[in-house]
């Protein structure tokens, strides 16, 4: 999509598909239905597999920066300057970028800034010339226009402050740009919001800004089914719909409908753009499977030692689901990088009784 002519050939266990004629700067999502099979298997495509690509253009002597939205989906309250964090690619060539141009645009209602969060969270932050995944500004009313001053974090990451409180509604951010213009979805309300997914149960917190947890708060997932409303603790504990359990990665929103009327969305599955949001990107994981079962906790005294010293170390062990403390566990000490498995054999070991 969008529809392309085409031939497939078959090269040993490959199946190839050469297209006659690809658009330039277009957005092309492809797509593996499920139910694909191998001849002489009974073993099916369980899911539809999407993949991505984007087509150039006529490459251009611009020097202009690439930029990057911290979040696709932003909010902000309305009793604050909205703080926004972006990631800047300045050029090898030329200044330093300090300044750029920011547009705000006002969404008129929730349908809007349902289709505008729809649009935005499953826009590839990668592409680089097409529109496709883009708000149209055209009718919207702007709510303002400036040149910002960007404000160095780290790692390329820098902030900026929009010059004036917002009213209570939905907005599209936008950054022009020669090519693809970067935008991001500006949610200004009050309400504070919080959601995660698992396999097996989900959950979703949401409470008001200076004002306490939010009882009653109905949600339910953009396509799927009514989730329910949380509790005088502001939360709401669920057991995973099949939507969500069967592809927890993908783009999910959540819709929560707060009882004095306001709306406001909560992204699953849409990564961080930028390092300021690091936390949100990776969750380190064991490569011990059974390593999830338990709650653990592990420090040394020191960060640095001497070949000939002793190591101390402290910990907590106990299963999540029964709150168990083993009898015994094994600690080791293994070499590892960022690159290299977590599996090779331990330098040291010692048996340990929590």
């Amino acid at each position: 999509d969008p529809l392309v002519e085409g031939r497939f050939e078959t090269h040993g266990r490959t199946l190839v598909f050469v297209p006659g004629k690809l658009d330039p700067a277009t957005l092309y999502t492809v797509t593996l239905q499920a139910g694909v099979g191998v001849a002489g298997s009974d073993v099916r495509l369980e899911q539809d597999v999407r993949l991505r690509f984007e087509t150039g253009t006529t490459p251009t002597s611009t020097k202009e920066p690439d930029i990057a939205l911290g979040r696709a989906v932003i909010e902000a309250s309305p009793a604050d300057k909205p703080v926004i964090v972006i990631a800047v690619y300045s050029p090898e060539e030329g200044t330093p970028t300090t300044r750029i141009a920011v547009e705000v645009y006002r969404l008129p209602d929730s349908d809007a800034a349902l289709a505008a969060a729809r649009l935005i969270a499953d826009a590839p932050g990668w592409a680089q010339f097409s529109s496709a995944g883009l708000v149209s500004t055209a009718g919207l009313q702007r709510a303002m226009a400036f040149e910002a001053t960007l404000q160095p974090i780290d790692w390329g990451s820098h902030w900026f402050r929009l010059p004036d409180r917002l009213e209570r509604g939905a907005y599209v951010l936008v950054i022009p740009r020669e090519g693809r213009d970067r935008q991001a979805l500006l949610q200004v309300t009050n309400i504070a919001s919080y959601a995660a997914a698992s396999s097996t149960r989900s959950l979703v917190w949401v409470n008001e800004v200076g004002g306490g947890p939010l009882a009653g708060v109905s949600a339910t997932l953009d396509g799927g089914p009514r989730l329910g409303r949380t509790d005088a603790r502001g939360l709401l504990v669920f057991d995973t719909p099949p939507a969500l359990r069967t592809d927890v990665s993908a783009l999910h929103l959540i819709i929560l409908d707060a009882p004095d009327g306001e709306r406001v969305f909560v992204p699953l599955g849409v990564r961080p753009r930028v390092s300021s949001y690091l936390s949100e990107i990776y969750g380190w994981s064991d490569p011990d499977p059974s390593a999830e079962r338990y709650w653990s906790l592990l420090s040394t005294d020191r960060p640095l030692y001497r070949q000939s010293d002793t190591v101390y170390l402290w910990g907590f062990l106990r299963e999540r689901d029964s709150g168990r403390v083993p009898a015994d566990a094994t600690v080791s000490l293994r070499l590892v990088d960022w690159y290299a498995a977590a599996d090779r054999p331990a330098i040291a070991s010692a048996r340990v009784s929590p």
